[in-house]
């Protein structure tokens, strides 16, 4: 997508090119050294290595801040039934509750400019979904984040 822009060092009226970045993919120190790009992971996409000392929910947040249009999260990070890890933090069912807010908002910004493209949310670990621990916690996170979740083996 191209996004044209007034540029203000240009006295007269023109234009600039600038690339919308629609894609973040998203992993984790744990896995990092998994140098492939996955299948569906954008060459312009965003790369955010998640560091093992900082809260990844709160580094995913700040990202989507800045850049408002992206509506494809993939998340390349380790995983066990009904459980996600992003940086230092262990996403669950438990303390769900406690990212509700960053999470309501990760595409807030898709939503409120009027983006006709579907969130979507993919998860690379099917190990995430087993179990009711699983099932619930992709429920909880299709319902807080308005997006669609895929997991992927």
């Amino acid at each position: 997508m191209i996004e044209m822009v007034q540029d203000p060092r240009i006295s007269r009226s023109a234009t600039v090119r600038r690339t919308l970045v629609q894609q973040l993919f998203v992993i984790d120190s744990q896995v990092a050294h998994t140098r492939e790009q996955p299948d569906g992971v954008d060459t312009g996409a965003i790369a955010l290595t998640l560091s093992p000392d900082q809260d990844g929910i709160q580094e995913i947040s700040t990202i989507l801040r800045n850049h408002p249009t992206i509506t494809q999260i993939d998340i390349m990070a380790p995983c066990r039934p009904g459980c996600l890890h992003l940086g230092n933090t262990e996403l669950n069912a438990t303390n769900l509750e406690r990212y509700a807010w960053d999470l309501q908002g990760w595409f807030a910004s898709a939503y409120t400019q009027g983006s006709c493209q579907c969130p979507t949310i993919r998860i690379r670990g099917r190990q995430i979904k087993q179990g009711s621990q699983g099932s619930h916690l992709i429920r909880c996170l299709q319902q807080l984040t308005g997006a669609e979740i895929v997991v992927i083996p």
